[in-house]
């Protein structure tokens, strides 16, 4: 039996910040290297393989779309779950991203938390609520939903002119139906 002998290995890493050139120094670095005839294996880190380079997109903030369709989300591959509001994309561990990653998706939409709760209505005698929605803040009793008007704001509105707003939708009926069958002029 013979003994092996190893080639002896050395480990570089160049450190700075952005647009320092440490790319450039590297690359030069390691031609030399390789001009007097040695081994030269460059890597990044994180890098190197798929989940590597996923991570160091993150954290170069390329590739970065915390913000989907219906708010902030995690993605896995192909599996995504949404979070519960943008404060969870920086609270968020490896734990619990796991965790919701497991359980199965929700489907529809989540109602939407009141902003603020403004008394009963005195017609359909149920709480009237002040929320965020799609098209901006809204006033509801459960059953009608009447959006804000641009002078109201949701800290100032009072509990007279949520009943206002939402007699006035009741007055105008229930929202029209857009139906692509309904192209004809006939």
């Amino acid at each position: 039996m013979t003994a092996t002998t190893r080639p002896r290995s050395r480990y570089i890493a160049f450190e700075g910040i952005d647009g320092a050139g440490k790319s450039t120094v590297a690359t030069r670095f390691g031609d030399s290297l390789e001009a007097r005839g040695e081994t030269v294996v460059r890597v990044r880190e994180p890098g190197g393989t798929p989940v590597g380079e996923r991570i160091r997109k993150i954290l170069l903030g390329h590739d970065l779309e915390p913000d989907g369709r219906y708010g902030p989300y995690i993605k896995w591959g192909s599996e995504t779950r949404s979070l519960e509001g943008e404060e969870q994309i920086f609270s968020i561990d490896l734990d619990a991203a796991v965790t919701l990653l497991a359980q199965p998706k929700t489907r529809g939409r989540r109602a939407a938390a009141p902003l603020r709760e403004l008394g009963d209505d005195p017609n359909s005698e149920k709480p009237i609520v002040v929320k965020s929605g799609r098209y901006g803040p809204y006033v509801t009793d459960g059953e009608t939903n009447a959006s804000l008007r641009t002078a109201d704001t949701v800290e100032a509105i009072s509990l007279d002119r949520a009943v206002e707003l939402l007699a006035e939708r009741r007055a105008k009926g229930p929202p029209k139906k857009n139906s692509a069958d309904d192209d004809s002029d006939d």
